[in-house]
């Protein structure tokens, strides 16, 4: 025989859906040397040298967003194949785009200006958002 139990209402901070509240930091260290950006992260780094940090301010993703991101990466991944290294990159990129949501740089929040990024400041972005998140918003 099974046995009736009640079931919790759900309450406010219980809540099963993603929220415009419900974000996380990542912060990247780089500095310029001889015109030249090394973010931490890369092999040359130094850690001794004064630095700057961008922080950007990422959503947690949603049911959406991973239908997004998916949709999106369709243009760039065959999903017909194994995936390999490079097609979960591509579809990292897409779910940085996708889940930032603010920055700590002095200039409009855009795509153009985030692809303007050095490359290793936005890889090592992409390593501690999985560090964060894992595989979520990409399966």
């Amino acid at each position: 025989m099974t046995e009736n139990k009640e079931i919790k209402k759900v309450e406010v901070g219980d809540s099963p859906f993603v929220t415009d509240e419900d974000v996380f930091d990542i912060a990247i260290e780089y500095y310029k040397e001889d015109k030249k950006i090394m973010a931490e992260g890369s092999d040359k780094f130094d850690d001794k040298k004064a630095k700057s940090r961008i922080v950007f301010t990422m959503r947690y993703p949603s049911q959406a967003d991973c239908e997004s991101i998916m949709q999106q990466s369709r243009t760039m991944v065959d999903f017909s194949k194994d995936m390999d290294v490079q097609s979960l990159l591509r579809m990292e990129s897409v779910r940085f785009l996708t889940l930032i949501k603010s920055w700590s740089v002095d200039k409009e929040l855009n795509n153009e200006n985030i692809m303007a990024l050095h490359p290793d400041i936005i890889r090592h972005a992409l390593v501690k958002i999985r560090e964060e998140i894992g595989v979520h918003g990409l399966f």
